[in-house]
């Protein structure tokens, strides 16, 4: 029970718990955004009307695009996509970390018990 009252140990599993949860919130919203992006990049540039010859599928796509995009839908995407990848980065770091703290702190315990067996 002494390892429980190591304040590495305990640092670590608070550190473990929280990456972890970072890692389980970004790995489902990345996959959400992701597919909310592939799906915009889908869609096709409207046809050319019969109306305006000269106006081709990529004249058509420049002229539509800030209506199409101009809510910022794309740019909140991405931006929230960014930012779940940042999210994810941090839950990889903070596990790395945990893990180290866990070790070096279940290391430090077996070593004082050692000594204090060895000085009994």
């Amino acid at each position: 029970m002494n390892v429980l009252r190591n304040s590495l140990v305990a640092a670590g599993a608070m550190l473990l718990v929280v990456g972890s949860g970072n890692l389980y919130v970004a790995s489902g919203n990345i996959t959400k955004y992701t597919a909310i992006l592939a799906d915009r990049q889908l869609e096709t540039p409207a046809a050319p009307s019969p109306d305006f010859p000269r106006l081709d599928a990529r004249m058509t796509e420049d002229v539509l695009r800030p209506l199409r995009h101009g809510s910022g839908g794309d740019e909140h995407a991405v931006f929230k996509l960014e930012f779940y990848r940042v999210v994810q980065q941090g839950g990889y770091v903070m596990n790395t970390v945990g893990v180290g703290c866990v070790g070096i702190g279940l290391l430090a315990e077996r070593v004082r018990r050692r000594r204090a067996l060895a000085a009994a």
